[in-house]
């Protein structure tokens, strides 16, 4: 969002609705439609609610560093995107400081 103003909004929101599909929290990855379940993989929510659902059922806790490692890098990415975003809205131009001025009618 702070790379692309409003329309990073729409795209978040997008990001966010299609976790929540494809991570499987609701029900098994498998009986998802053919797109969402290659989402599956790539989104990090999908490694969360593994990681959940591996601490509480108690099943074998080394899968759980496969989801540790992901959301880390999933952070790791996140957090250069947000510094990249940083630096380039640090330099202002006079457009910025000067917002355009309309005229009343």
């Amino acid at each position: 969002m702070a790379l692309l103003g409003n329309p990073g909004k729409m795209l978040m929101i997008l990001l966010l609705v299609l976790q929540l599909v494809a991570s499987g929290g609701t029900f098994p990855p498998q009986t998802l439609p053919e797109p969402l379940q290659a989402l599956h993989p790539v989104l990090p929510m999908s490694y969360v609610v593994d990681g959940l659902r591996h601490v509480i059922y108690g099943a074998d806790l080394a899968t759980l560093s496969t989801s540790l490692a992901a959301l880390l890098a999933t952070t790791g990415v996140g957090l250069t995107l947000l510094v990249l975003a940083i630096r380039k809205k640090k330099m202002w131009s006079l457009k910025r400081l000067q917002p355009a001025i309309e005229e009343a009618a």
